[in-house]
């Protein structure tokens, strides 16, 4: 993994494989402990990703403060939905 990642928070993928935050790069990246390779997935301009979670279709949602959103990325075909903090807000009151 990139030094310049300054990898942050990570969560289990499938087949051992390990989802981490890229805090300084503003990237999600896929580590493969087995080979020692890795990839990343660029989130924005802006980007700041904290927390990273897999949900059970097994997409990771991550926190992103710089982009002040939760963002899911669908591992299959790299496609990232970002549900921004002001318009979830905005549709509670």
């Amino acid at each position: 993994m990139p030094v310049e990642s300054r990898p942050h928070d990570v969560a289990p993928g499938k087949n051992g494989t390990v989802w981490y935050t890229s805090h300084g790069s503003g990237e999600l990246g896929l580590l493969d402990p087995s080979t020692g390779k890795s990839r990343q997935i660029a989130l924005g301009q802006e980007s700041a990703p904290h927390g990273v979670i897999v949900g059970p279709e097994g997409a990771p949602w991550i926190t992103d403060g710089g982009l002040n959103a939760i963002v899911r990325v669908d591992p299959k075909v790299t496609r990232l939905v970002y549900f921004h903090y002001q318009k979830v807000l905005a549709m509670q009151i």
